[in-house]
């Protein structure tokens, strides 16, 4: 089962209907949301990264800007089936937050390293606009955790 290309506005509210029917999401493999998830939360993707959900072969997320850290952690639940990840423009809230005056933690290098170095079979990795600058050691802890990468896209 595929989900693709879903554009917004997608709140919260997806994960909890996927979530609802599980019997029939189960065997959602391919996940691709872009620019409309800008009021998606970690909660709600949470809901629709959950193992009764998905199991995930590929994941898109773009512009999904009220992701955090906790994201990336989601993301490693699939990490026996995920081969392809592409995340692009996420927690970027943050810096929009700060300004207001409210607290949002940005998605950050690295907790992505961390979290992601347990996707063995990761085929692709497309990190952009999400996080600041990525260090060596960020860098090498994916290589080495990621034994299976072929292609690797970092862009702060």
């Amino acid at each position: 089962m595929q989900l693709c290309n879903c554009v917004g506005p997608l709140t919260d509210r997806l994960g909890a209907a996927c979530a609802a029917r599980r019997g029939i999401a189960r065997r959602l493999q391919e996940l691709h949301i872009s620019w409309g998830a800008s009021q998606l939360s970690d909660e709600g993707l949470a809901a629709l990264l959950h193992p009764d959900v998905a199991r995930l072969h590929s994941l898109v997320l773009k512009g999904c800007s009220q992701l955090t850290d906790a994201a990336w952690q989601l993301i490693a639940q699939h990490s026996s089936s995920l081969r392809c990840l592409d995340v692009e423009c996420c927690g970027t809230a943050a810096a929009e937050t700060k300004a207001a005056g409210r607290q949002h933690p940005p998605m950050t290098a690295a907790a992505a390293a961390e979290a992601l170095s347990s996707c063995h079979a990761l085929l692709a990795l497309t990190v952009r606009s999400c996080t600041a600058a990525w260090t060596a050691a960020e860098v090498e802890q994916l290589r080495a955790g990621c034994t299976a990468l072929q292609s690797l896209c970092l862009e702060a």
